[in-house]
């Protein structure tokens, strides 16, 4: 307790990287906020006959973003004025269209200059309108095999009465569900690129100079380096959740603990192999490809899907990689950290004989 009291006092004389730890946590939280914002105007809906078909399809868009109106024209003025992105207007005569299948021009879609992603609002539109209009596509097709139109509609009425009604799941190109969405993906992305940039980044110890030589490769291991990279790693982890708690993001504060942990061994290695100039070169290699190639505003593996076996050496996205399997990328750090202090150890074993000849 009194080597890691020390090391502590160490780390903390160093002003540079407490004010560090607390921009990471500070900014974690902004990043919550900035992405709670809304990225664009939402849509609006609004008319339709009052059945259930309409207000099924109501109910499917203002599930995904849509606001309802009752008045058609404040939202085609919000529309013109920019608050609202555009809007879908739905007939009176909605269930005599869905009957007699003059679906053409059944929903006016409202859009203006200002318009910023209508494609996606018209197929969110488009999707609800079709889900009603299925049954009727179906009864008209076995109607012809002697089946009643009546009973068809009569069980999809049964089934959307029990909630069930086909969905749409949203996918990348490389087959995996989109799972980071919302303020998640921005929260997570800021702590894996802070929490990598500030471990790399803090001060290590020299294991270069004469201070190995003249402790022996155990005593520096247990009395110096350990304990200063365990205060180091628990600082970071102690920024990084405390920033996801005020994020709300508290459900990545173990992921993070095991990120974190990488991190650390990774710092080991490197305090064996590199320079402090070759690190900071790294560093900013490895941020430069994080940006691009994790999931947190542009992904190019959703383009080239080969990248992703780059992306996954990448040390911001280990992150992601400990929220979907934590238990084995526990182990795996806790090997790569005992891999790690074994690289040290040999280093400093080969400066031993060195020193000899």
């Amino acid at each position: 307790m009194r080597v890691l009291l020390f090391a502590l006092k160490r780390t903390m004389r160093n002003f540079s990287y407490p004010i560090l730890l607390a921009l990471c946590t500070v900014s974690i939280f902004l990043a919550s906020l900035d992405a709670a914002a809304p990225a664009h105007p939402p849509a609006g809906v609004c008319g339709g006959d009052g059945g259930a078909a309409a207000q099924r399809i109501v109910s499917c868009l203002t599930d995904n973003g849509f606001l309802l109106f009752d008045n058609e024209d404040e939202m085609v003025h919000q529309v013109e004025s920019g608050a609202l992105d555009c809007g879908v207007i739905l007939p009176d005569d909605l269930l005599l269209r869905l009957e007699s299948g003059e679906m053409e021009g059944c929903v006016r879609f409202v859009t203006s200059p200002l318009s910023l992603i209508p494609d996606r609002y018209r197929s969110h539109a488009s999707a609800a309108v079709f889900r009603e209009y299925a049954p009727y596509i179906a009864a008209a097709a076995l109607e012809k095999g002697g089946v009643p139109s009546e009973e068809v509609l009569a069980e999809y009425e049964a089934m959307f009465a029990k909630g069930y009604a086909f969905s749409f799941e949203i996918t990348a190109v490389d087959g995996e569900s989109i799972q980071y969405v919302g303020s998640d993906a921005l929260v997570i992305g800021t702590a894996a690129l802070l929490l990598f940039a500030v471990l790399l980044g803090a001060p290590t110890d020299d294991v270069r100079g004469n201070l190995p030589r003249r402790l022996g490769a155990k005593k520096m291991l247990l009395t110096v380096v350990l304990p200063r990279e365990a205060v180091t790693i628990l600082l970071a982890a102690a920024a990084g959740g405390v920033g996801l708690m005020l994020a709300d993001a508290a459900r990545w504060i173990a992921p993070l603990a095991v990120y974190v942990l990488l991190l650390g061994a990774l710092r080991l290695v490197l305090m064996a192999a590199a320079g402090e100039r070759e690190r900071y070169i790294l560093l900013a290699v490895i941020l430069l490809a994080s940006l691009a190639l994790c999931p947190i505003f542009t992904d190019l593996t959703l383009v080239l899907p080969p990248l992703r076996v780059v992306r996954c050496v990448l040390p911001p996205y280990w992150l992601w990689l400990a929220e979907k399997s934590p238990l084995m990328w526990l182990m795996i750090g806790c090997a790569a950290l005992t891999a790690a202090c074994g690289v040290l150890c040999v280093r400093w074993r080969v400066m031993e004989k060195m020193k000899i000849r």
